[in-house]
């Protein structure tokens, strides 16, 4: 992979929809302008907005603050205040999901210090609660109630609300009535709930109008949309509302560090070497690893991965936590979806992870369901970069973008900068338009004007007729909580029609809070031609593999260094030329048997290289790397392509296998499972001389023909069990065409015959037979690198000294 470090542009300043005074014609304002708020010098507002909301005024007070300000902080304060100066109140705290349900009543029970003093709605689902529980539940101040039960949203399966909890609200209603008690109703992180405000759920919400006090009303990503809610919920408070912004600003000793990780495959592959080898470096330097993907689907694959595995090796038990299942744990590593927004990770540097939709996902028509967690576009992708609220790294996997959005005032560089020298980014074709955040209403009001002067001829029919069921064109207000951000999405960049053409603009242009774009980690294309794949790999080793004076080749196994290296190679994209084809292709793994066999002979040479029978065809014709005249040395040689054979391969793992006595506790059970099998196997060379062959009158041993062997049972079971078992344990087997998964034993017994015999057709007593001319003997196994099993000790068979494989120099020499 490459790394490219990166300086952002940060002319710009951080895009936000503001909420203005103007934005809410008709209603009624104390101030004369909205009330701005500074962070102090941690980056926070919590003491500030304590001081500017009044708590005993009625009114909406709307907060429009940054992520990792405090706004909860504050909120969580005001709540305390109202229960412990007057008990009077009852505070319905009203969260977006199910999930921040507990989390904000263990939040309020450590503030206020007090234990059993929240009442958690999710009691009314427990089984045999009735109305005569209702009473001891009303008598909590402080009511922790999702949204969408809040307004009595049934959610998408059933078609109303459940009798207990509409009872239960009702009844509180009633309870607060008789009792004077007055209402304060917080929606925190209200952006995630805007769906819920349908027209014909208000009804559910002003059942409330006689004991509603105050609303408060938090997010640091509202939208379009969310100004019609604060309309609805304004009518509450006779119209009242008050206004209260931060700044945005970065907080440098906050700040983590951001690396965008292209990745244009059109499905994410768990089993990817690039992501592997990605999450698999942050391992010595964080703290923890969090994962959060767009998928559901994704983040079971990834947990049950090699992936899961490494991070549960290295940290502990890693927890799963998506919609149905577990949330988000503090001191555990963390996979999946449920914390993208109201989760803060307080660890500090460990490395976050966003995986992002693939490229699939943006061509299907506008995204779909497909873009998932990320469906309510580029608010979704701001609230999950917002999550490490400490100075961390943060890793976002996501399709290269396919368009450049420009600025105002453009640097001189910005096309040049963010083309990175290959996006194609100078032709205008590829590049978009900017558009401020707070020019939406415009844009939208343009639209929705438009869509309704195309049947305003209609609209007047239908209003001059009298029509016994008449249609209504909805009112701007309807139009923009209803398919605003619809409209967005689907027309315009830089408000989500692309996220990855948003976020790459968004990264280059220092728009993150609480995160700076450092570099870009691109998966490189690679060019390999048939007949230089060795020339080629020395390469990339060369450039990929060497630290200072250290090879990674040198301190580990066989098996380490091959998979290592073949994950690094196909974390890049690589294309493949045959020598009669003019155009080159792309290759997936396991899909080139020739590319894969030449990764083989490529360790084989670095990992072995006193095994001059191999080097010879490498570096014909004495194996020596080097062209001399005289004893005087002239150049390097081209190394020459060389394939292994899978017989070849069969018998060293046959080598590696007959000399290991088991158990063996340093291997796993797969290694230990091959290994059995693979002397299984060799055993099949004296069964076939005892069991199977005659003897002709020269004294030479002969075996069947191969439409003529008829195997005892047990031995064609065992047979096909060992071939079956390395072809699913045996991952290097997937680089060659080996027998088919149902092969029958005449396929079988062909096979081990060549493997084990040099063998010549002949005749005996008018049958044909195989005669064995000799016995193949197995490698010295030294010679040859192991890939069934890792040794506790590789450096033992290694040479005294790496050698820079592109120069041709010993790291010693050099």
């Amino acid at each position: 992979m490459q790394i490219k470090e990166v300086t952002p542009f940060t002319d710009l300043p951080i895009n936000f929809k503001e909420l203005n005074h103007s934005d809410f014609e008709n209603y009624v304002f104390e101030n004369e302008d909205k009330t701005i708020i500074e962070p102090d010098k941690q980056g926070y507002i919590s003491d500030k907005l304590n001081e500017v909301i009044e708590l005993y005024k009625k009114d909406t007070t709307i907060i429009n603050a940054s992520v990792g300000q405090g706004k909860t902080t504050a909120i969580i304060k005001c709540i305390e205040k109202y229960y412990k100066s007057d008990k009077n109140y009852t505070i319905i705290v009203a969260t977006p999901s199910k999930s921040l349900v507990n989390k904000y009543i263990k939040d309020i029970e450590e503030v206020s210090n007090i234990q059993n003093i929240c009442f958690d709605y999710q009691c009314l689902e427990a089984l045999g609660i009735t109305d005569k529980n209702f009473k001891n539940y009303y008598t909590k101040q402080i009511q922790v109630i999702s949204i969408h039960s809040l307004l009595g949203n049934p959610g998408k399966i059933a078609v109303k609300q459940s009798n207990i909890k509409r009872k239960y609200y009702e009844g509180l209603i009633e309870f607060c009535k008789k009792n004077n008690r007055r209402v304060v109703v917080i929606f925190d992180e209200i952006h995630e709930a805007i769906d819920c405000f349908q027209e014909k759920f208000i009804f559910n919400l002003y059942k409330w109008r006689e004991v509603i006090h105050k609303i408060i009303i938090s997010s640091a990503t509202y939208n379009e949309a969310s100004k019609v809610v604060v309309k609805y919920l304004a009518e509450l408070t006779n119209k009242k509302i008050k206004i209260v912004e931060s700044t945005r600003c970065q907080n440098v000793s906050k700040l983590s560090d951001l690396h965008i990780c292209f990745y244009d495959q059109f499905h994410i592959d768990v089993k990817n070497g690039f992501l592997i080898d990605l999450i698999e470096k942050q391992i010595p330097v964080s703290s923890k690893i969090h994962i959060l993907s767009y998928s559901k689907k994704i983040s079971k694959q990834i947990f049950n991965s090699k992936i899961g595995t490494i991070l549960n090796n290295a940290y502990g038990e890693i927890n799963l936590c998506v919609s149905g299942g577990n949330q988000y744990v503090e001191d555990k590593c963390n996979i999946g979806t449920t914390f993208r927004t109201g989760v803060n990770i307080d660890d500090e540097n460990c490395s976050f992870f966003i995986i992002m939709p693939p490229k699939l996902s943006y061509m299907t028509p506008k995204g779909g369901m497909q873009m998932g967690l990320f469906s309510e576009g580029i608010i979704s992708l701001i609230q999950a970069l917002a999550r490490p609220r400490k100075k961390s790294n943060i890793f976002v996997i996501t399709p290269s973008p396919d368009k450049l959005i420009l600025i105002p005032n453009k640097p001189v560089d910005y096309i040049a900068k963010t083309s990175l020298n290959y996006l194609p980014f100078d032709l205008e074709n590829y590049q978009l338009k900017y558009y401020d955040i707070n020019e939406q209403n415009r844009l939208l009001k343009d639209f929705y004007k438009s869509e309704k002067e195309n049947i305003s001829e209609e609209i007047a029919h239908v209003n001059e007729k009298e029509l016994e069921i008449v249609p209504k064109f909805p009112d701007y207000d309807i139009y923009k909580l209803e398919k605003g951000e619809d409209y967005f999405k689907q027309y315009y960049d830089i408000f989500g029609k692309n996220l990855s053409n948003y976020f790459y603009w968004a990264a280059w242009n220092n728009q993150f809070v609480n995160c700076k774009l450092k570099n870009i980690i691109i998966v490189s294309t690679i060019k390999f031609e048939e007949g230089s794949i060795q020339e080629q790999l020395s390469k990339y080793y060369s450039k990929t593999f060497f630290n200072g004076r250290a090879s990674y080749f040198t301190f580990y196994s066989d098996k380490d260094c091959y998979i290592k290296f073949r994950l690094s190679l196909f974390s890049n994209r690589i294309k493949y030329k045959h020598l009669k084809k003019e155009k080159y292709k792309i290759i997936a793994p396991y899909r080139n048997t020739n590319f894969e066999k030449q990764i083989i002979t490529f360790i084989q040479r670095i990992k072995r290289e006193f095994n001059f029978n191999i080097l010879k065809l490498i570096y014909p014709p004495d194996g020596n790397r080097m062209n001399a005249r005289n004893g005087k040395f002239i150049s390097w040689k081209k190394p020459f392509d060389l394939a292994i054979e899978l017989n070849t391969y069969l018998r060293i793992c046959m080598a590696y296998s007959i000399e290991l006595m088991m158990p063996f506790d340093k291997l796993s059970n797969q290694e230990e499972h091959l290994i059995r099998n693979y002397q299984s196997l060799y055993k099949f060379k004296d069964i076939l001389l005892n069991d199977y062959s005659i003897t002709n009158k020269k004294g030479e041993l002969l075996l069947p023909k191969d439409s003529k062997i008829d195997f005892k049972k047990n031995d064609s079971i065992e047979l096909k069990s060992i071939f079956n078992t390395l072809k699913e344990n045996d991952s290097v087997l997937k680089s060659f065409s080996f027998l088919q998964k149902n092969a029958d034993e005449k396929a079988i017994y062909s096979f081990i015959k060549k493997l084990f015999f040099e063998i010549k057709d002949t005749t005996f007593e008018e049958s044909k037979y195989s005669r064995i001319i000799s016995q193949i003997e197995l490698p010295e196994k030294s010679h040859y690198i192991n890939l069934i099993y890792s040794m506790e000790h590789p450096w033992i068979l290694q040479p005294g000294y790496d050698v820079d494989i592109y120069s041709g120099k010993s790291i010693e020499e050099s």
